[in-house]
């Protein structure tokens, strides 16, 4: 979510070749949310795991839609490569479907998922300064405010040189 109630803005997370990087810092409880989609309606999950990375133990829902469920994510830090295994899967036909991971590198600030927070990233965020948050320009709100502004640059600054291992 982008500012209260905004608009909800997805970094994909391709199972094959580079991750996606998530550029925006983490909300409550240093917590992201990711939704796995599947091919046929699901009901739910056995559970999910952290298979790299810092953080509390993830949760699993059923939604947003009938072909999803939601990994909530908490106490997630800066700067790691996270993979979160889906395991158990559940369809609305009784039957059982293949453990699934998933990978998300965390880089508050590398707006351009080059993973590396650098001069780069600063220059794309002062371009959108004072523009409205879109599909486009999303990363660049790097504290989900709904608005970017003064402040992410700050953070992007605050982050210069941070990269990921």
């Amino acid at each position: 979510m982008h500012g209260s109630g905004g608009p909800i803005f997805n970094v994909n997370l391709p199972t094959i070749l580079n991750p996606g990087v998530e550029c925006r810092s983490a909300g409550a409880n240093n917590s992201y949310t990711l939704i796995y989609t599947f091919d046929r309606a699901v009901s739910d999950a056995d559970g999910a795991t952290l298979g790299q990375g810092t953080g509390n133990p993830p949760t699993v829902s059923p939604g947003p839609g009938p072909k999803q469920l939601t990994v909530n994510l908490t106490g997630i830090t800066n700067i790691q490569h996270l993979i979160v295994a889906l395991n158990g899967i559940h369809d609305t036909q009784g039957g059982t479907l293949p453990s699934v991971s998933s990978r998300m590198d965390v880089l508050i600030g590398d707006a351009n998922a080059s993973r590396n927070v650098d001069s780069a990233d600063v220059t794309l965020v002062q371009r959108q300064n004072n523009r409205a948050v879109s599909a486009s320009n999303f990363p660049m709100d790097i504290n989900a405010s709904g608005n970017i502004d003064s402040a992410d640059v700050t953070l992007v600054q605050r982050q210069n040189q941070k990269r990921l291992p």
